[in-house]
């Protein structure tokens, strides 16, 4: 066989490749998009709620959840309302115990909408949740602490089994926008300790991100604490945050913060260092500089 005829074949056979690989692509892009389509047009809350409560104690409603296209595909747009978790946490604890809780101990959140939009494509082949232009709107969380230590937040039961299949990699998490409009209270109540719960009111919050885990954070609002009230005389507090939070998935219990400008009443900070949350908080390093404060504001005190 000449050297022409071999060239020959082997065109062929490189474009018969080519093309099953095009119509393999095509087929799988098609599928996907009937996919989306079909899920697009169907409430996936029970299927969610179902899935859900069956890994958590406590127990979890959704109003609605869906799915649709977005204009930068692979990245699908998310749309879920009135979400409800009530802990469980409590169940076990004795009756004298928990009757001295708040009355809304087992209301760990409350969400009234929530849009957004997460890339399918880092999720399947990277194991990454990236979340993109993500709006929570009405956000209300209570997170209490019973004498005993027991949080109404310990309700996550994941099988081990899960995990270990996973390959032994933890999953990333990623966001490059997310704000939360029309927040309710964010309350804390330690049993232990306290006889009113620290209650927070954001007025603004945002977090804006980079390709790579880097964050920006600007909050403002107004806390409410009987701590604070002692160390101050002072009601509320009113408080900020910006700068820049920095977060990889490798070392998920490390955060470290850099030029963080903290507000509170009179008091305005530069805070920049590490915190390590793998077990008891731990502040590996930093720095706090604080800025001058006229005499004046402390006489009013």
């Amino acid at each position: 066989m000449s050297e022409e005829k071999k060239v020959s074949i082997l065109k062929k056979v490189f474009k018969g490749i080519g093309w099953t690989l095009l119509a393999i692509i095509v087929v799988g892009v098609v599928l996907v998009f009937c996919a989306i389509k079909y899920l697009s047009s169907r409430d996936l809350a029970p299927i969610v709620e179902e899935i859900a409560n069956e890994h958590i104690d406590g127990h979890m409603t959704l109003g609605k959840l869906r799915i649709g296209f977005h204009p930068k595909f692979p990245i699908i747009g998310i749309e879920i309302e009135d979400l409800s978790i009530v802990s469980h946490a409590f169940d076990s604890l004795p009756a004298e115990q928990r009757g001295l809780l708040p009355n809304y101990a087992d209301s760990l959140l409350t969400l009234d909408y929530m849009d957004g939009s997460f890339d399918i494509k880092r999720l399947l082949f990277y194991k990454e949740l990236c979340l993109h232009d993500v709006s929570l709107k009405g956000l209300g969380i209570n997170i209490v602490l019973a004498h005993d230590g027991t949080p109404n937040y310990a309700i996550v039961n994941l099988p081990t089994d899960s995990v270990q299949s996973s390959g032994g990699k933890k999953p990333g998490f990623r966001i490059d926008k997310f704000s939360l409009d029309y927040p309710k209270e964010i309350r804390f109540y330690n049993a232990a300790d306290s006889t009113s719960a620290s209650v927070l009111l954001l007025t603004d919050a945002a977090v804006e991100g980079d390709e790579e885990p880097t964050y920006r954070l600007k909050i403002n609002g107004n806390v409410t604490s009987p701590k604070a009230t002692l160390l101050t005389n002072l009601e509320q507090i009113s408080f900020g945050v910006n700068g820049k939070v920095y977060w990889n998935p490798s070392a998920p219990g490390l955060v470290a913060m850099d030029e963080m400008e903290l507000r509170g009443a009179f008091i305005k900070a530069i805070v920049s260092g590490e915190i390590d949350f793998n077990e008891n908080p731990i502040i590996r390093k930093g720095r706090l500089d604080l800025k001058p404060v006229a005499s004046t504001v402390l006489f009013t005190l």
